[in-house]
């Protein structure tokens, strides 16, 4: 499962799906509160983050992430940096924005012709 990674010693934030569909967040954010070394846990279920401040003397990065294998599927493996995140949210964003525009001409286009009908269709 891809997710969004970023990663300081003694700061992970983690941004995926199964945070924002995760059924019992409040119970994810109580069992890692319960790991050794962890200091402040904060959930954002509307952007799908969960960002875990810890002691890096007490816990590590992989101990975390073990945890997150466990409770969420999510692996080191699938993470994306920022870059990656933002510029698929762009090309993704600058899809839906081109084909919004195209479908503007269009119907500007055809307006009072007899392909008026097909405009409204695309």
């Amino acid at each position: 499962m891809q997710h969004y990674v970023h990663h300081v010693p003694g700061r992970l934030r983690i941004k995926a799906q199964c945070i924002k569909e995760h059924a019992a967040l409040e119970d994810l954010v109580a069992s890692l509160g319960q790991i050794n070394g962890v200091e402040h846990v904060k959930p954002n279920r509307l952007t799908g983050s969960l960002t875990v401040c810890y002691d890096a003397e007490k816990t590590s990065r992989e101990a975390l992430y073990s945890f997150f294998a466990d409770a969420c599927g999510l692996h080191e493996a699938g993470a994306v940096s920022l870059d990656q995140d933002l510029s698929r949210t762009l090309s993704s964003a600058g899809e839906k924005l081109g084909r919004a525009c195209l479908g503007v001409l269009v119907e500007k286009s055809l307006k009072g012709t007899g392909f008026s009908f097909l405009a409204a269709l695309l």
